[in-house]
């Protein structure tokens, strides 16, 4: 199933019942569509810290906008801070979009 075919329930079920963490169905969908974009060195946890240290999003804001790289995937493979950086800055203009829309 893709994200497009799940239900909300299903959403939900999968997002946890806490909403303290972004779920198991939603790390997988991170891992099976962004991860093998990222080249190394750059992998998932400098994702995370560059969101936490370099743009100075909070837990949960980091949490969400992992969650919009499944939207967003990188347009190619990701193997430099720098490339990282515009990507995530891609991905935080669609979050912000798509919230005031």
């Amino acid at each position: 199933a893709t994200v497009r075919d799940l239900k909300c329930s299903d959403w939900a079920s999968a997002y946890g019942s806490s909403y303290k963490t972004i779920g198991s169905y939603c790390e997988s969908t991170i891992d099976s569509t962004v991860k093998p974009l990222l080249a190394d060195p750059v992998g998932l946890s400098q994702v995370k810290a560059v969101l936490a240290n370099e743009m100075l999003l909070g837990h949960g804001q980091v949490d969400s906008t992992l969650i919009h790289t499944i939207l967003l995937p990188p347009p190619a493979t990701v193997s430099s801070l720098s490339d990282l950086m515009d990507w995530l800055d891609d991905v935080i203009q669609l979050k912000i979009a798509l919230n005031q829309g």
